[in-house]
């Protein structure tokens, strides 16, 4: 397994209460740069924190329902899956998704 894929898959893991959420830059307990983006229609825009079925931003954004790209980056390492976006319609920090992992082991959007 990928030291990536390692990575997130134990990060997913810390506790009950933090189960399914990755956030940006602030791996407690790990010394690993993190950074969360979302690539869609040819704009990056991070991501603050992913997991449980959203994806959560630090400024509310509108965004089209579509299909991009989460990159998670951990320590250099970039890993990209496929997502899909289902927002309400208006501006909102938290816009639910859903990550298409392709069998591969991946953070649960």
């Amino acid at each position: 397994m990928p030291r990536l894929a390692a990575y997130v898959e134990s990060r997913f893991a810390v506790s009950p209460v933090e189960s399914g959420i990755l956030r940006r830059n602030s791996a407690r307990g790990h010394s690993a740069d993190v950074s969360i983006d979302l690539l869609l229609d040819g704009r990056t825009i991070p991501v603050g924190q992913a997991g449980g079925n959203v994806l959560i931003f630090d400024q509310p954004i509108l965004l089209p329902p579509a299909t991009g790209e989460l990159i998670i980056t951990i320590d250099g390492q970039e890993q990209r899956w496929p997502v899909s976006l289902h927002p309400d319609g208006a501006p909102s920090r938290v816009v639910a998704a859903t990550l298409h992992t392709k069998g591969r082991p991946g953070p649960s959007v």
